[in-house]
């Protein structure tokens, strides 16, 4: 399985697009906190964090801000792709239903 996003499946490529501006899209919370969730992750003390099979928690990655003051939703969705490919690549593992 890829990576995707709960806002029109979007995948890694289409998400990077978003975040240079060629892809015009609006990422709502809902949007964000519900691909966090398909994903096993949720925000948890200014990370994003997964919950592994055995209960535990794991630091996926650190949440980032715009020149606003508001989550920067769509970076920290790549950043979260990343991770699961950086762990799928050492072995270590989210599982392997997370792919990019």
């Amino acid at each position: 399985m890829r990576f995707t996003t709960s806002i029109s499946e979007l995948s890694v490529n289409e998400l990077r697009a978003v975040a240079r501006g060629l892809i015009p899209c609006e990422v709502t919370d809902c949007d964000f906190l519900q691909t966090l969730a398909d994903h096993h992750c949720f925000i948890l003390n200014s990370w994003v964090v997964r919950a592994q099979p055995c209960g535990s928690l794991a630091r996926v990655v650190k949440l980032s801000y715009d020149l606003r003051g508001n989550l920067d939703k769509v970076r920290i969705l790549l950043g979260v792709a990343r991770e699961f490919g950086r762990a799928k690549h050492r072995g270590f593992g989210f599982g392997s239903r997370f792919s990019t």
